[in-house]
């Protein structure tokens, strides 16, 4: 299981370490660039004692005794040696070392027996002094030195890490605190996580999280409503359907019987039609299902609704017609859509048998829009605010018992998932009922 405390180790030691590394490759490389700058100059200042030493004593001559060396070899020994100007050596401290002669005044590397060596030759009243030392006694002090450095840096990074699994254990305590006020809380304790002593960075986190618990009891809150709500809905029309089975059973004659069949006919269609309705109110709820946005023509959309409510239309003697005011598309799921503008024809219809029902498609503030229009009663100013509410029928009453009271509830939650405006009003000559649905501009006719 991957745990945040073991991630964060993981990168810091890890970050130290990489930085251990690098400390110890610059300080190998600067300690070797201050050894040779020390080292040079004592090259330069044994070599020119050399050749004081020589005119000092200008009895000295080439038949000069050379020491025989039978000691231990000393890499960190300074080798010194003397010639003439014509190249013929007078002095060497160590003959093993075999260096070659060179009248070039300055620093020079020979390699002597595989090995390379830094030599500074100096011409002084005649003679050539020269003082070498081999270049891996350098190196080798230089990575001595890194060593030492970096067997410090390694205790300090598990010092620092010892501290940080303490700093963190105690940083990240809050966050365990929070945790388990988190999984103390289910569909029955939803109250708001205390925010208490919580860390500043802690704090978004938290109030996230209460968000979230807030809109859990609002949902849950709407759910057991809607539940209650449907239960009680379903009662009436079950009571009716079983009331009018009985009525059909007990029918004396075929005349009776006949009127009992189509009053369950009717009864069954009111029972479907609530049903109905309230799967299209579950699938309108904004957490429950995506919308599939598409370009969608309100004109095509219009006439297509227009046509599938013809039929039911010229029963109620109804003059059901399209206007096409302005050409207007938008972004939204058609089939949503759809199901927003069948419930506004088929409440108009409803509430206004008898007379016309226009759908209208417009422009409103160079905004897309959507309009359906009856002559019916209306809906009084003071029920505006209500009628969106599910199961809430106006005092005006619809002249058709199949209502549910859910038809512009469905209307108002499919308008919201599309970021659209319902707004109820009256015809130009205050009669009837005006519901427009207001969409932001699709994208293609912005970028236009």
């Amino acid at each position: 299981m991957r745990s945040l405390e073991r991630d964060l180790l993981k990168w810091i030691v890890g970050a130290l370490a990489v930085g251990t590394v690098l400390v110890t490759i610059v300080a190998y490389w600067a300690t070797l660039a201050e050894m040779h700058e020390v080292f040079n100059a004592e090259l330069k200042t044994i070599a020119e004692g050399v050749a004081r030493m020589h005119h000092a004593n200008q009895d000295w001559t080439a038949s000069a005794d050379i020491p025989t060396r039978t000691d231990i070899p000393d890499d960190s020994e300074i080798v010194t040696q003397s010639w003439t100007a014509a190249g013929k050596r007078l002095y060497i401290s160590d003959p093993r070392v075999s260096l070659p002669f060179s009248s070039t005044e300055g620093q020079s590397q020979p390699l002597v027996s595989g090995e390379r060596w830094i030599v500074h030759t100096v011409l002084r009243h005649g003679y050539v002094a020269q003082a070498a030392q081999r270049q891996s006694q350098r190196q080798q002090m230089a990575g001595e030195s890194a060593a030492q450095i970096s067997s410090m840096m390694v205790g300090l990074v598990a010092a620092v890490g010892a501290l940080l699994v303490f700093s963190l254990r105690r940083g990240l305590a809050p966050l365990d605190g929070a945790a388990r006020d988190i999984a103390t809380r289910s569909a029955r304790s939803l109250a708001p996580i205390p925010m208490g002593t919580a860390p500043q960075e802690l704090k978004p986190v938290i109030e996230s999280t209460n968000e979230l618990l807030r809109r859990l009891g609002d949902s849950f809150l709407a759910q057991r409503r809607f539940l209650a709500d449907a239960a009680h809905e379903l009662r009436t029309p079950i009571t009716a359907l079983r009331l009018q089975l009985q009525m059909l059973k007990r029918s004396p004659d075929e005349a009776s019987r006949q009127v009992s069949l189509e009053e369950l006919e009717s009864g069954i269609d009111r029972s479907q039609h609530l049903v109905e309705q309230l799967l299209q109110v579950s699938r309108s709820e904004p957490d429950v299902e995506n919308i599939r946005v598409a370009a969608v023509d309100l004109t095509a959309l219009a006439r297509s609704v227009a046509g599938r409510f013809a039929i039911k239309a010229d029963a109620r003697g109804v003059d059901l017609g399209v206007h096409v005011i302005d050409e207007a598309v938008v972004d939204g799921d058609v089939q949503q859509l759809t199901v927003l503008l069948n419930n506004l024809v088929d409440n108009a219809l409803r509430y206004a048998p008898g007379g016309p029902v226009t759908i209208e498609v417009l422009m409103d503030l160079s905004h897309p829009a959507i309009r359906v229009s009856d002559d019916g009663p209306g809906i009084p100013e003071s029920e505006r605010t209500r009628v969106f509410d599910r199961f809430f029928r106006g005092t005006s009453g619809s002249q058709d018992s199949e209502g549910s009271g859910l038809g512009l509830s469905i209307v108002r939650a499919i308008a919201d998932k599309h970021d659209a405006q319902v707004r109820l009003g009256s015809k130009e000559d205050d009669r009837g009922l005006s519901v427009s649905v207001v969409f932001q501009a699709a994208q293609a006719e912005k970028r236009n």
